[in-house]
């Protein structure tokens, strides 16, 4: 109801109903076959409001997922306006792990059990340490050998390096590495003393691409010993080309016996799935956003599943899968999941994130869930 103070200010004057001064004289107004928008109305008629909805409703999970992607350091967890199970996986809390496997450093789930060597027979080495036994010395499998036979680099300054280049359509992601020391020095170095120590990725074989994705220092670990990297690393994405890289902080020479590279385990069909939320009865539908990031080429609806429940987990349905697209350069998949669960009854609510056809993933990120009547 549309109401106006009379020109002294000492009472209200009635307008009328607040849609009429701005349908009045239109089609709209008058009924007939556009009138779809009346006094009268209940606007039930009306096309595109939904889809306009749903743009808001994308929008509005996008924003909380880039924050979520951009806060790893704090932990999100709980309800986030109307979104609840917002959760960032800071800790391993969730209910329901079925073959599944918490990474705490990287604060994901995953559906590969831990790490396996790449064949040292596998891809190109690469690399300037090329003097002595050559780059091939350190993938040769012989892990006990004096410097003389092992890779090195004896030209002066500079970093040395060695690596792999898992060749054209093979890019990998590296989950752990280690480097040995030769079997007559008690380090990787010419003057005996730690340097800085790196694993890089890249996709043009550091021409321009050359991504950090482990820094440290080897220390002086001893003779015939392993610097054993198993965490730390960045995985959020594959590269077809690896390399270690050994910094230059004592002397010039540097010399490795062996390096070798990780990969995760085969993957496995995981669940997961929260304590339930209690909600209102007689949700209708149920919206979700989640954000994962694929190994292996995944398909939404076949390779990864999502399913709702408002009944404690007596029954799932089933939600159908949008992707909306990679969040900033973080490699993470913002999905959105909507499912009809009007065929359920009862005030408890839960997610259930589900991978099938062993594809290996990570589920980095639940945005949050949220109920419709």
């Amino acid at each position: 109801m549309l109401k106006q103070r009379n020109a002294a200010n000492t009472a209200w004057i009635t307008r009328g109903d607040l849609a009429t001064p701005f349908l009045q004289g239109s089609d709209v107004a008058a009924g007939g076959s556009a009138g779809l928008l009346r006094a009268d109305g209940d606007g039930s008629g009306l096309t595109g409001v939904l889809a306009i909805d749903q743009v808001a409703r994308d929008l509005a999970a996008s924003t909380l997922a880039y924050a979520i992607a951009q806060s790893d350091a704090a932990a999100i967890a709980g309800s986030v306006g109307q979104f609840l199970f917002t959760d960032n996986y800071q800790s391993d809390s969730l209910a329901v792990k079925t073959d599944a496997f918490y990474d705490a450093v990287n604060d994901w789930y995953t559906n590969q059990s831990g790490s396996v060597l790449i064949s040292q027979a596998s891809g190109t080495p690469i690399g300037n340490m090329s003097a002595f036994g050559g780059l091939s010395a350190a993938y040769d499998g012989v892990i006990d050998q004096a410097e003389a036979s092992c890779a090195a680099f004896d030209s002066g300054a500079g970093n040395a390096t060695n690596g792999k280049d898992w060749g054209s359509g093979n890019s990998k992601t590296v989950t752990r590495f280690r480097v040995r020391t030769p079997s007559d020095k008690t380090d990787f170095s010419f003057s005996q003393g730690s340097v800085s120590l790196k694993l890089q990725g890249s996709t043009d074989n550091f021409s321009s691409s050359v991504v950090d994705l482990y820094t440290g220092t080897t220390g002086v670990p001893g003779i015939s010993t392993w610097v054993d990297v198993a965490s730390g690393i960045v995985m959020s994405s594959a590269y077809r080309y690896h390399r270690v890289v050994f910094g230059s902080e004592n002397g010039s020479r540097r010399s490795v016996a062996e390096v070798e590279f990780y990969e995760a385990d085969t993957a496995t069909n995981m669940i997961l799935r929260p304590s339930a939320s209690t909600i209102l009865a007689d949700a209708q539908t149920v919206l979700g956003y989640f954000m994962y990031y694929p190994i292996v080429p995944v398909t939404l609806e076949s390779d990864l599943l999502c399913k709702f429940s408002i009944d404690g987990g007596s029954a799932f349905a089933d939600a159908s899968l949008f992707s909306l697209g990679t969040i900033g350069g973080t490699g993470k998949i913002l999905v959105r999941a909507l499912a009809d669960v009007s065929g359920q009854s009862g005030t408890s609510l839960i997610y259930s994130l589900e991978s099938d056809n062993n594809k290996a993933m990570r589920v980095t990120d639940f945005v949050g869930a949220v109920p419709f009547y």
